[in-house]
């Protein structure tokens, strides 16, 4: 899974290309967080090319219980989960890739 938007990068590239790098769960803090890394497009990210930006997504269960509880017990899993949110934040607009 991964997402498509075009988003300028910190160095000046656009990124069309979406995906998780990394994903962690803090049960003791009650934290889910995730790397979102960008390529110029899915042939770059396909063919081993470097990232050209990186976004993070951070949900703390103290700012929003209602979001964090329903990305643990998401059904469709927590990946799932967090492309949806994404998409309804700062990746509005994006299309599944």
């Amino acid at each position: 899974m991964a997402l498509i938007l075009s988003i300028n990068t910190d160095y000046g590239v656009q990124a069309s290309y979406w995906k998780i790098s990394k994903c962690r769960v803090d049960n003791d803090n009650k934290q889910i967080r995730a790397d979102i890394i960008g390529y110029v497009d899915q042939n770059a990210r396909e063919n081993g090319s470097l990232s050209v930006g990186t976004k993070y997504f951070a949900l703390n269960q103290a700012t929003d219980s209602a979001t964090y509880n329903t990305m643990i017990d998401s059904p469709d899993g927590l990946l799932t989960a967090i492309y949806t949110q994404l998409k309804q934040g700062d990746f509005a607009g994006a299309t599944d890739a």
